[in-house]
This record gives C-alpha cells, structure tokens and sequence, in this order.
C-alpha cells in the first residue's frame, strides 16, 4: 500500500473515530457506515462497486431467502468463484490492493471472506439480529478494509449494541495506531526498503548467503508491514469502542508449524479452520484431510496458480506430520528440554521461510514436464 494511500486511510479513520465520541448513539452506524463509503470511494471506486455487489449478494439471499441451504450455497459459491476468476483474470496495475503480485481491487480479498461467513453463519442461525444498515456498516469498518483482520458479524454487532465512549480504549487505540504507522513508514518503508535492501543488493555478491538473507529481508518486510497494518485497524476499532480480533502474537516464535498457524494471520486461520477444516472433517472423518483442504484454500486465496496450490499443500503436509510426531512422541522427556525448543523455533522458522522458493521451484519443474 502506497504512503498516500495510508495517509487516506488514517483520515478516514480519524473521521470514524471523532464520530464515535461526537455523534448520538442511535448516528453512530450511520457515521461508520459514511466513514467505510467516503474511504473506499476516494481509494478506488471501482473496490466500492465491488463490494456493494457481494453485499447486495449477501442481502438478497439473507432476506429473501431466509433458511434456504441451495440459496446459501448458491451465494457462497457466487462469491468464491467471483473472487477466483478475479484474481486469475484481472490486469496488472488495476486496482489498489497488491496480493502477490496480482493487482486487485482494495480489500476484496478480505471483503470476501467476510461475506461468506455472513452467509454460512446466517444459515446455521448464528447470528444476532441486525439491520442492512448494521451489515453494511460492519462490512465497511474503515481501519480493517484493506488488509483484516477478518473481524465477525456477531461481535461487531455486540460491540455496537454495548457502544460506549472508553476513554482508556481511546488512549490504548491510539497508541496502537501510533505502533502500526512505526512498523509501516519508519521500519518498512525506510529502514528495510530503502536502507537494508539497496545495501544488500550493492554489496554482496550473488550467493547462498545472500539469498538466505533476502528471504530474511522478505519475510521481515511482510510481517511487520502486515501486522502494521492489523495494529492500526485494531487500534481505530478501539477508538471508536469496537473491538478487533489480534491477527499476529510473534509467529516466529512458534515451535511447530501448527502453532505458527496459530500466531501468524490469526483471523484467517480461524476462517479457514472453522469454514473449510471443520466441515472437511465432518464429512470424511480424517483430521488429515481437514487440515489439507484449509491450507489449500488458504494458498489459493492468495494467488490461484500451481505454485500456491503446492505451497497450501507443503504447509497442510507440515501440519499432519507436526501432529503424527506429536503422538509418537507423547510422553517422552526431550520434548520438555529447553534445548529441544530451541531447536524446534528453528526448524519451525526455517520451514516457514522455505515454503515459498521450495514451492516455487517444484511448480516450475512440474510446469516444465
């Protein structure tokens, strides 16, 4: 995301979160919901015409198909391959949101999922009751538009219905949103862009070493302009009374690939486990088949290619054999060494950061075959 972009996106920001404190309780939805349309239609009107589709979508089959299953599934499915086709049809440089090379219109990927869960919860009758105005106003929560987290429906509504000014969630939101722009302007964008890369680039000669190191860089560049991000949507909900789900508690940190999963895009991963992993699981009794369907639809979330079907699939293989060392194991000493954890970190950390030049590098041959 460009610094102009974020600069708008902090506006409106601070626009929703004046409106929490000076507008009356029963303007409050109202105020979000102008706040959510002014940001995305000075952003990228074409991502707000989008978005109003998939909810339009999400309205018609909620309202006018209430309890329908073929409905529901129908919407759901009207969505994901909508997305999909997207992101393997749309031009490079169209749009604003930057998945992978892919440019796509802003906060569709994470718009999305929302939208499906509306769908899929509605259906199992897991949600309060709300207005179209409290959907859309949830759907266009400023500060999580662009990149998460992939904050709920029923909290959203919880939080709206409980609404009240905090000035200690004013302070703490603010202090967090302060955090973000640090991570993204001043440590991204300055230290590791402009600084640590070039100097990577001009001083080391093309080895294994530098390449290690750039995959460092990149990782390091990802996760702290991610969760740059996530703070400073965390941070605006708070502000405004609302509060967010965390979306990252120091990933690489993990000792294993399956806690790293629970740490690292949080809300995501709870997506996955409770839309894809649960119901995979339900219908063919195997944990194994769960977890393999959630990190292939995790990868192809992302980008829908061969490299990220093969990277979903290394990170699900990961996972299921996390768990068969985890019951073999059961019980014996080494596990609770300090040693041991150490080494596990490791192992963990580098089977992360390997994920994507080993993927790369088998969807290459295979596409050479």
């Amino acid at each position: 995301m460009s610094e102009s972009l974020l600069s708008l996106l902090i506006g409106w920001c601070a626009f929703a979160s004046a409106a929490a404190w000076l507008v009356p309780k029963t303007w409050l939805t109202y105020a979000l919901l102008a706040a959510g349309v002014g940001f995305l239609a000075m952003a990228d009107i074409f991502s707000l015409a989008l978005l109003a589709f998939g909810a339009c979508v999400v309205l018609v089959v909620t309202r006018g198909f209430k309890g329908r299953y073929l409905a529901t599934i129908a919407g759901v499915l009207l969505l994901a391959t909508g997305y999909l086709a997207f992101i393997v049809t749309a031009p490079r440089g169209f749009g604003s949101g930057i998945a992978s090379g892919v440019v796509l219109p802003l906060g569709m990927a994470f718009s999305t999922l929302r939208l499906i869960h509306v769908l899929i919860e509605h259906y199992k009758g897991g949600l309060r009751d709300h207005t179209a105005v409290e959907f859309l106003a949830y759907l266009l929560l400023p500060g999580s538009l662009p990149v998460g987290p992939i904050h709920r429906l029923d909290d959203f509504i919880r939080d709206l219905r409980r609404h009240r000014r905090d000035p200690s969630l004013l302070s703490s939101g603010l202090e967090r949103v302060l955090y973000g722009m640090v991570k993204i302007v001043f440590i991204c964008n300055y230290l590791l862009q402009q600084k640590i890369h070039p100097l990577l680039e001009v001083t080391a000669p093309a080895t294994l070493l530098t390449d290690y190191l750039g995959l460092i860089l990149s990782w390091c560049n990802l996760y702290i302009a991610f969760s740059g991000f996530s703070d400073i949507a965390i941070g605006t909900a708070a502000m405004t009374g609302f509060r967010l789900r965390e979306n990252f508690d120091w990933p690489f940190l993990a000792s294993d690939i399956t806690q790293f999963w629970r740490r690292w895009h949080i809300s995501l991963a709870h997506w996955c486990r409770d839309y894809v992993y649960a119901p995979v699981l339900a219908i063919s009794r195997r944990p194994v088949m769960g977890v393999l369907a959630a990190m292939v639809v995790l990868g192809l979330w992302h980008e829908f290619s061969l490299r990220y079907l093969l990277w979903g699939v290394y990170h699900g293989l990961g996972i299921a054999a996390h768990r068969a060392f985890v019951q073999h194991t059961a019980g014996v000493a080494f596990r609770n060494h300090l040693w041991w954890n150490i080494v596990a970190t490791l192992m963990t950390l580098h089977f992360v950061l390997f994920s994507f030049p080993v993927t790369k590098a088998v969807a290459s041959w295979l596409s050479s075959l």
